[in-house]
């Protein structure tokens, strides 16, 4: 096998990162099921505007409805998008395209209001995924 100079390992570091990156996104489901009306319905994950923890459940907010979904806030999170959702607080996870300001709330918290109007503040210890998102634009 022939030895790799430090640029090539670099390039091909990068190569291998982004089909990782692509090898999960091809896992992380694009719609929910969700059980409502005494049926059972799809719920696609771009039409989540934010979700809330609720004790070993998760409500999905979309627009004017809600769905509650028996899965924890962990598990939820990491079946998400992570550059379409982040965490702001140990029981709210916000679509990041129905971000509509954020505002400094303390020293360590954010005011996070969507597009609907819903405002959320974010915990001390996700503060840096926001400032993550507000890097990013």
């Amino acid at each position: 096998m022939p030895v790799i100079a430090g640029t090539e390992r670099a390039i091909v570091e990068t190569v291998i990162a982004l089909l990782e990156e692509l090898r999960e996104r091809e896992r992380r489901p694009t719609r929910f099921l969700v059980f409502d009306k005494g049926k059972y319905c799809f719920v696609a994950a771009e039409a989540i505007d934010w979700i809330e923890a609720a004790d070993n459940y998760v409500v999905l907010h979309t627009g004017t409805r809600k769905y509650l979904v028996r899965e924890t806030m962990s598990n939820m999170e990491a079946k998400l998008e992570p550059h379409r959702f982040i965490r702001i607080r140990r029981s709210a996870i916000v679509n990041i395209d129905r971000v509509d300001t954020i505002e400094s709330y303390s020293g360590t918290e954010y005011r996070v209001v969507l597009i609907d109007g819903t405002t959320l503040v974010s915990g001390r210890r996700f503060k840096e995924n926001l400032r993550a998102m507000i890097l990013r634009g």
